[in-house]
């Protein structure tokens, strides 16, 4: 059981462990890093050990954590806003901080309450500003004090992160039209280009990737191109060049990516700690393939288009017919 002390009086409010948990509303799996600040009680730390995951319980050296959990009803403000900067440069690309306590409904005020604080809710709004935060629930006081007016509120918080606009479908489908017209304001990483400076030695990868661009470039095949650097196992690579030149910030991924490496796409820049939005629609297109395009002119070229063939063979045949009538005239 967790014990709160609510009032200079010492009203105790009692939640059960079973309760708390729950209402944090967090999966634990195994392998995660775990920080947990908290010395309320052990239970949130038994939790994420059953589960698998390794606990601290203080800031390690050099270490990155997908879950941290505090008090926040052990905190002053001022604590409670220094703790926010530390935990914050410690968390995962995808980490959170997670905590639920004791918080005012009413006022604006941070007070301390026999040995503990309660924030107000529009206190502890304010201060989560800048950082992505949602409040899961609220679960309602079984003992009141007056004028106290709490309860407890849980919530998760993170960082606010950049966005990935994925714009990677056929050529000819209007990417890179949409990328001018709709985001005009966020900086875009053009496939095009990238293989363009990778053959021109102007980013740095390694030799083989280097030589075989070079060896396949050409602007106008990029989509046998890409398929063909896939297929030979260079996703990897080319994956960490879009997200070095994405700098960490809204970006634009102009570029053609086959369909069976769309998932792949977006879980590279979600694990890199990007919202990953794929981009589709449909399109009637109005280019084909450079490969599509030798072909049709190649049989043009030697005559053999069955709609050529066709008006030929009806000229000759209306040629024929009419010569036939003149005959059965002049009789």
């Amino acid at each position: 059981m967790v014990v709160i002390e609510l009032s200079p009086s010492r009203v105790e409010y009692k939640i059960a462990d079973q309760t708390y948990l729950e209402s944090l509303c967090i999966t634990i799996s195994s392998g995660m890093r775990v920080l947990d600040l908290s010395q309320r009680s052990d239970a949130f730390s038994r939790y994420c050990l059953f589960w698998g995951a390794s606990v601290d319980k203080q800031i390690g050296v050099g270490h990155h954590y997908d879950v941290v959990h505090i008090d926040v009803n052990a905190l002053s403000e001022k604590e409670f806003e220094s703790s926010l900067e530390a935990i914050f440069r410690t968390l995962s690309a995808n980490g959170v901080l997670l905590f639920g306590g004791e918080v005012a409904g009413q006022g604006k005020a941070w007070r301390q309450i026999g040995d503990g604080y309660l924030p107000s809710f529009a206190n502890l709004k304010n201060k989560l500003n800048g950082h992505a935060w949602k409040m899961l629930g609220v679960v309602n006081n079984d003992v009141s004090t007056p004028n106290n007016h709490a309860q407890w509120m849980f919530f998760h918080v993170s960082v606010i992160k950049p966005t990935a606009f994925l714009l990677l479908g056929s050529p000819g489908v209007g990417k890179s039209t949409m990328a001018r017209r709709h985001f005009s304001h966020l900086p875009v990483v053009q496939g095009d280009q990238i293989y363009k400076a990778i053959f021109d030695g102007k980013l740095t990868v390694s030799q083989q990737f280097r030589e075989e661009i070079q060896s396949l470039f050409d602007p106008c095949r990029i989509l046998r191109m890409t398929l063909s650097l896939f297929e030979k196992g260079y996703f990897d690579e080319l994956m960490d060049v879009w997200l070095q030149n994405a700098k960490y910030q809204d970006v634009v991924i102009d570029s053609y990516v086959p369909p069976k490496y769309h998932k792949r796409v977006r879980d590279r820049f979600s694990d890199a700690g990007y919202v990953a939005i794929d981009m589709r629609w449909e399109l009637s297109k109005t280019m084909c393939s450079k490969r599509a395009a030798e072909e049709n002119v190649s049989v043009f070229m030697r005559g053999n288009s069955p709609l050529v063939e066709e008006r030929v063979s009806r000229r000759f045949s209306l040629a024929a017919a009419t010569g036939f009538i003149r005959k059965l005239i002049s009789r």
